[in-house]
């Protein structure tokens, strides 16, 4: 994990994006198991904090407000970046986790379809969020005004922002990540300087409250970074052992490097009309954004 804060210090921890998450997706269940009592750590900076050796049954965070977070759930998504952190996020005391959308009608994406339905509109989402998260999503997303009025408005008050795969473009597109370093899925971090971000390699890459990260494991390491921020280490340690957060990748090739370039290039082969899509799109944001 790449980590830069105001400072511009960065340093590495263990984590690793190889492949599928597989046992985060269902961990969902392990909430009902129930979950330590964690106190809510209301300092960002706080991510050592003390817990408890032995965590007393959950009661939640009774004597402090609960964790806003809103995971954008547009037309055109993709499951991979939302489930895991949904799952993360969803498996914390003391947290209401909000699929959001311009209204709660059922979103049918494209390939694969997944059926979901959002839990809170644009309008009745809370003002003041303490994650906003976004994945890949359909381009045209990406110039639609409500979308981007209402990225900008939460952003702007969020305590962190948060996209994996190519959601940091669509955040950026709301103007969220001007002068931020970021990374986003390998076939499109060629396209963060239309958003005036700055590419910076890494699994996960942080800077000051803006955080990101590529497919496909991405989401999940987003959440565990967030929850160590929020909740401290040791309830970050227990989040990757419920979702027994350990990839061994069948084939060790997900990332360009491992791949070695005819597999690379094959690969983007494949995606070349939609991010070339993409692209265009993001010549017109550059514009709106005044972004050279």
């Amino acid at each position: 994990m790449t980590v830069d804060h105001d400072s511009g210090s960065s340093g590495n921890t263990p984590l690793k994006r190889r492949a599928v998450l597989g046992g985060a997706i269902g961990a969902a269940g392990a909430a009902t198991l129930g979950w330590g009592g964690y106190e809510l750590l209301n300092k960002p900076e706080n991510s050592t904090a003390a817990q408890a050796s032995e965590p007393t049954p959950l009661s939640g965070p009774t004597d402090r407000r609960k964790l806003e977070i809103a995971i954008l759930v547009a037309p055109g998504y993709w499951p991979v970046d939302i489930v895991s952190a949904y799952t993360a996020f969803g498996m914390m005391p003391g947290v209401n986790t909000h699929l959001v959308w311009k209204n709660t009608d059922e979103v049918v994406i494209g390939v694969p379809t997944f059926p979901t339905r959002p839990t809170t509109s644009y309008e009745n989402c809370p003002h003041d969020l303490d994650v906003l998260y976004a994945g890949a999503t359909s381009s045209t997303n990406f110039e639609d005004t409500q979308t981007l009025e209402f990225l900008a408005d939460r952003g702007a008050r969020a305590r962190w922002i948060a996209g994996s795969c190519t959601g940091p473009l669509l955040l950026g597109a709301a103007g969220l990540f001007k002068g931020y370093r970021a990374t986003a899925n390998f076939q499109a971090v060629h396209l963060l300087p239309y958003v005036g971000a700055i590419y910076s390699p890494g699994n996960v890459v942080e800077d000051r409250n803006r955080i990101t990260a590529g497919p496909a494991t991405g989401g999940f390491e987003i959440a565990v970074r967030l929850i160590q921020i929020l909740y401290g280490d040791e309830a970050a340690r227990e989040a990757i052992l419920q979702a027994e957060y350990a990839p061994a990748p069948l084939f060790n090739v997900g990332t360009p490097e491992l791949a070695g370039p005819e597999l690379t290039a094959r690969t983007k082969a494949r995606t070349a009309p939609m991010i070339g899509s993409l692209q265009e799109v993001m010549k017109r944001v550059a514009t709106r954004l005044h972004v050279s």
